[in-house]
């Protein structure tokens, strides 16, 4: 099987001539084998997606199943649950952690960290809902959210006349994905 994965990805890596030009094509292969990950078509099809799903982030290259890629999978779809979840209970809100001046010790602003309220009344930290930045759409969800309640904040603060600063808030690669950021964010702020 190992010699045919590598022969397989050695020809596919070869240059091919299309209407005078060369293209170079590059594949990433999910393995998996009857009997040894799964006895069933339906799993194995599964086993040899997951396996796939390695090989994408890890780019042109072969990944064997293994079991933990199921586990791994299964925590992902989990915590991504637990993302949606919070944002359709409108849980998630920007913790502040104070930025200072270490010459003058002088609070000169805020960074605004993700949190979320979990259904038991726990603070949830970030890395339990991570994988939900995988996925464009819902990232943006959680951008925009947090983008929504720092502004709210912001505008709170300065009725109450208290000098607040400046707010750092974090993005993710979904905000830069979608190409607007910056005109969803001016667009957020004229409104309030």
């Amino acid at each position: 099987l190992a010699a045919i994965v590598e022969s397989l990805s050695t020809r596919l890596r070869e240059k091919l001539e299309h209407n005078g030009r060369f293209i170079e094509c590059r594949a990433s292969i999910g393995v998996a084998t009857y009997s040894d990950h799964a006895v069933t078509a339906a799993s194995l099809i599964k086993c040899a997606d997951l396996a796939l799903g390695v090989a994408k982030t890890k780019r042109s290259c072969a990944v064997t199943f293994h079991p933990d890629m199921e586990e791994d999978f299964e925590r992902e779809i989990s915590m991504t649950a637990l993302a949606r979840d919070a944002i359709h209970q409108d849980r998630v809100f920007p913790f502040y952690q104070p930025k200072l001046d270490l010459r003058s010790g002088k609070l000169t602003g805020f960074e605004a960290l993700l949190r979320w309220e979990q259904s038991d009344g726990n603070l949830g930290l970030p890395y339990m809902v991570a994988p939900a930045f995988l996925d464009t759409e819902l990232a943006l969800v959680i951008g925009d959210r947090m983008m929504t309640r720092v502004l709210d904040d912001m505008q709170k603060w300065k009725r109450a006349s208290i000098d607040f600063g400046q707010i750092a808030l974090n993005t993710c690669a979904g905000d830069f994905a979608a190409n607007d950021f910056a005109e969803r964010l001016l667009a957020a702020m004229r409104v309030r």
